[in-house]
């Protein structure tokens, strides 16, 4: 028996099994397996999806995101020196019968205005005197702070104790 010429159109006859069916050309692989359950096994499975590219951070979010962390630091900075809320003068700007808190040390003092009623409250602001020809005596019983400027007095404050009953005289 012979083998007949293959058809015109170039399309290769049925064949026996194993072949492609319904006349597909050849293309050089190997046809495919079928499984025991008779479906062909899946191919090689797809390359996996390139990660995505990383967003470049846009300079001007970086600066405002600073500016905002320091805004905070800065207002909670403030509402803690601050305290309650209230302005916060210095003791030079003491009037007479003003109390005082020392938030220094005693050798470098810094005196802030505070209310008489706080248990924070040192002294009294019983007596200020600020003319520079003044040889800055206090009266007996009171301590004397002196602030200076380029090795001058500039202004002495005479304190008593906040809780006494000092009467300036």
């Amino acid at each position: 028996m012979s083998i007949p010429p293959p058809p015109q159109g170039g399309q290769p006859p049925l064949g026996p099994p194993g072949q492609l069916p319904y006349g597909q050309p050849y293309s050089g692989q190997a046809p495919p397996q079928a499984s025991p359950y008779g479906y062909p096994y899946p191919g090689p499975a797809p390359h996996p999806a390139p990660p995505p590219q990383r967003r470049r951070t846009n300079p001007s979010t970086v600066i405002g995101i600073v500016c905002l962390v320091l805004g905070i630091a800065f207002t909670g900075t403030m509402l803690l020196i601050g305290g309650d809320g209230e302005p916060t003068r210095v003791g030079r700007q003491a009037d007479v019968g003003e109390c005082l808190e020392n938030r220094g040390t005693r050798g470098e003092p810094s005196l802030f205005v505070i209310d008489c009623d706080a248990d924070k409250a040192e002294y009294r602001l019983v007596e200020r005197l600020s003319d520079p020809g003044s040889d800055g005596k206090c009266p007996a019983g009171v301590t004397r702070y002196e602030e200076s400027r380029n090795g001058r007095v500039t202004m002495t404050l005479c304190l008593a104790p906040a809780d006494s009953p000092y009467d300036g005289g």
